[in-house]
Protein backbone atom coordinates (compact mmCIF):
# COMPACT_ATOMS: atom_id res chain seq x y z
CA UNK A 1 0.00 0.00 0.00
CA UNK A 2 1.40 3.90 -0.90
CA UNK A 3 0.02 5.34 1.68
CA UNK A 4 -0.58 5.04 5.23
CA UNK A 5 -3.71 3.73 7.17
CA UNK A 6 -4.01 7.19 8.56
CA UNK A 7 -5.06 9.08 4.98
CA UNK A 8 -6.49 5.47 4.04
CA UNK A 9 -8.63 6.04 0.75
CA UNK A 10 -11.32 2.95 1.74
CA UNK A 11 -12.89 2.62 4.97
CA UNK A 12 -15.89 0.70 3.56
CA UNK A 13 -16.76 -2.50 4.79
CA UNK A 14 -16.48 -5.73 2.03
CA UNK A 15 -19.91 -6.40 2.17
CA UNK A 16 -21.93 -3.83 0.46
CA UNK A 17 -25.02 -4.39 2.62
CA UNK A 18 -22.98 -2.62 5.27
CA UNK A 19 -22.17 0.22 3.56
CA UNK A 20 -23.20 3.84 4.84
CA UNK A 21 -25.79 5.51 3.03
CA UNK A 22 -24.45 7.96 0.01
CA UNK A 23 -24.84 11.27 1.06
CA UNK A 24 -23.23 13.04 -1.88
CA UNK A 25 -21.41 13.38 -5.30
CA UNK A 26 -17.96 14.94 -5.80
CA UNK A 27 -17.27 16.42 -9.35
CA UNK A 28 -13.82 17.23 -10.14
CA UNK A 29 -12.53 18.72 -13.30
CA UNK A 30 -8.75 19.94 -14.68
CA UNK A 31 -9.56 23.51 -15.81
CA UNK A 32 -5.78 23.36 -16.79
CA UNK A 33 -2.23 22.55 -15.42
CA UNK A 34 0.53 24.75 -16.18
CA UNK A 35 4.37 23.91 -15.79
CA UNK A 36 3.26 20.20 -16.39
CA UNK A 37 3.75 17.75 -19.27
CA UNK A 38 0.16 17.18 -20.74
CA UNK A 39 -0.75 12.84 -20.34
CA UNK A 40 -2.97 11.43 -22.73
CA UNK A 41 -4.57 8.16 -22.37
CA UNK A 42 -3.84 5.03 -24.35
CA UNK A 43 -6.39 6.07 -26.66
CA UNK A 44 -4.99 9.37 -27.30
CA UNK A 45 -7.49 11.76 -25.64
CA UNK A 46 -6.48 13.18 -21.97
CA UNK A 47 -8.85 12.78 -19.16
CA UNK A 48 -9.79 15.54 -17.30
CA UNK A 49 -12.91 15.22 -15.51
CA UNK A 50 -14.17 12.80 -12.80
CA UNK A 51 -16.77 12.05 -9.99
CA UNK A 52 -17.23 10.00 -7.23
CA UNK A 53 -20.06 9.05 -5.17
CA UNK A 54 -19.43 10.67 -1.13
CA UNK A 55 -20.29 8.56 1.93
CA UNK A 56 -18.70 10.39 4.81
CA UNK A 57 -18.71 14.13 5.01
CA UNK A 58 -15.64 14.15 6.61
CA UNK A 59 -14.03 12.90 3.15
CA UNK A 60 -10.75 14.25 2.35
CA UNK A 61 -10.09 13.99 -1.51
CA UNK A 62 -6.13 14.01 -2.71
CA UNK A 63 -4.99 14.87 -5.97
CA UNK A 64 -1.93 13.67 -6.56
CA UNK A 65 0.45 14.45 -9.78
CA UNK A 66 3.43 12.36 -10.75
CA UNK A 67 5.67 12.28 -13.62
CA UNK A 68 5.61 8.57 -15.10
CA UNK A 69 9.29 7.80 -15.60
CA UNK A 70 8.19 4.43 -17.66
CA UNK A 71 6.84 6.65 -20.50
CA UNK A 72 9.58 9.12 -21.78
CA UNK A 73 12.20 7.80 -23.82
CA UNK A 74 14.02 5.07 -22.67
CA UNK A 75 11.26 4.01 -20.25
CA UNK A 76 12.01 2.09 -16.78
CA UNK A 77 12.84 5.26 -15.13
CA UNK A 78 11.53 5.53 -11.34
CA UNK A 79 7.67 8.08 -10.98
CA UNK A 80 9.05 11.44 -9.32
CA UNK A 81 6.41 13.62 -7.28
CA UNK A 82 5.63 16.14 -8.45
CA UNK A 83 3.24 17.68 -6.23
CA UNK A 84 -0.49 17.14 -4.33
CA UNK A 85 -2.95 19.15 -3.27
CA UNK A 86 -5.84 17.91 -0.76
CA UNK A 87 -9.54 19.27 -0.41
CA UNK A 88 -11.75 18.54 2.81
CA UNK A 89 -15.53 17.97 1.40
CA UNK A 90 -16.70 19.26 4.86
CA UNK A 91 -15.54 23.05 3.62
CA UNK A 92 -17.31 22.84 0.35
CA UNK A 93 -20.77 24.07 0.19
CA UNK A 94 -23.43 22.13 -1.65
CA UNK A 95 -24.20 22.62 -5.21
CA UNK A 96 -21.55 25.53 -5.72
CA UNK A 97 -18.28 25.30 -8.17
CA UNK A 98 -15.04 26.30 -6.52
CA UNK A 99 -12.58 27.40 -8.79
CA UNK A 100 -8.74 27.67 -7.74
CA UNK A 101 -5.60 27.55 -8.53
CA UNK A 102 -3.08 25.18 -6.68
CA UNK A 103 1.03 25.02 -6.65
CA UNK A 104 1.99 22.04 -6.83
CA UNK A 105 5.49 21.94 -4.42
CA UNK A 106 7.74 19.56 -3.65
CA UNK A 107 9.87 19.58 -0.70
CA UNK A 108 13.72 18.71 -2.08
CA UNK A 109 16.85 19.23 0.27
CA UNK A 110 17.86 22.54 -1.38
CA UNK A 111 14.41 23.77 -0.11
CA UNK A 112 10.77 24.22 -1.52
CA UNK A 113 10.29 23.56 -5.16
CA UNK A 114 7.99 24.75 -7.42
CA UNK A 115 6.51 22.23 -9.68
CA UNK A 116 3.61 23.43 -11.20
CA UNK A 117 -0.03 24.87 -10.94
CA UNK A 118 -2.90 22.72 -11.15
CA UNK A 119 -6.11 24.92 -12.36
CA UNK A 120 -8.75 22.77 -10.73
CA UNK A 121 -13.26 23.28 -10.83
CA UNK A 122 -14.85 20.99 -7.71
CA UNK A 123 -18.28 21.02 -6.30
CA UNK A 124 -20.33 18.27 -3.91
CA UNK A 125 -23.72 18.02 -4.36
CA UNK A 126 -25.97 16.62 -1.83
CA UNK A 127 -28.25 13.97 -2.56
CA UNK A 128 -29.74 13.35 0.74
CA UNK A 129 -29.97 15.96 3.44
CA UNK A 130 -31.47 13.35 5.90
CA UNK A 131 -28.14 11.52 5.34
CA UNK A 132 -25.66 14.66 5.65
CA UNK A 133 -27.75 16.02 8.28
CA UNK A 134 -27.30 12.03 9.78
CA UNK A 135 -23.76 12.40 9.18
CA UNK A 136 -22.60 15.71 10.55
CA UNK A 137 -24.34 15.00 14.32
CA UNK A 138 -22.33 11.64 13.90
CA UNK A 139 -19.16 13.99 13.69
CA UNK A 140 -20.05 16.01 16.36
CA UNK A 141 -21.17 13.35 18.73
CA UNK A 142 -18.02 11.60 17.79
CA UNK A 143 -16.00 14.62 18.53
CA UNK A 144 -17.79 15.59 21.88
CA UNK A 145 -16.84 12.49 22.64
CA UNK A 146 -13.10 12.59 21.85
CA UNK A 147 -13.12 16.01 23.75
CA UNK A 148 -14.88 14.38 26.85
CA UNK A 149 -12.16 11.14 26.75
CA UNK A 150 -9.05 14.00 26.79
CA UNK A 151 -10.55 15.81 29.45
CA UNK A 152 -10.72 12.28 31.42
CA UNK A 153 -7.30 10.92 30.66
CA UNK A 154 -6.09 14.77 31.71
CA UNK A 155 -7.73 14.31 35.12
CA UNK A 156 -6.53 10.95 35.52
CA UNK A 157 -2.98 11.46 34.89
CA UNK A 158 -2.86 14.49 37.03
CA UNK A 159 -4.28 12.39 39.86
CA UNK A 160 -1.63 9.84 39.36
CA UNK A 161 1.19 12.25 39.34
CA UNK A 162 0.20 13.63 42.58
CA UNK A 163 -0.44 10.28 43.94
CA UNK A 164 3.40 9.71 42.93
CA UNK A 165 4.64 12.69 44.22
CA UNK A 166 2.67 11.84 47.55
CA UNK A 167 4.51 8.66 47.53
CA UNK A 168 7.64 9.31 46.72
CA UNK A 169 7.98 12.57 49.48
CA UNK A 170 9.29 11.15 52.20
CA UNK A 171 9.58 13.07 55.65
CA UNK A 172 13.02 14.73 57.55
Amino acid sequence: MDESTHHSSDHRPSSKRLWKATIGILELGILSANGLIPIKTRDGKGSRDAFWEVFDICTVVTIGAFDNGHVSPGGGGKDSRTGKVRIRLSTLESDRVYTHSYLLLVLHPSGVKKMGELHLAVRFTCSSWVNMLHMYLHATRRLRDQTLWRGRTCTRAGRLSRLRQQRSFSPP
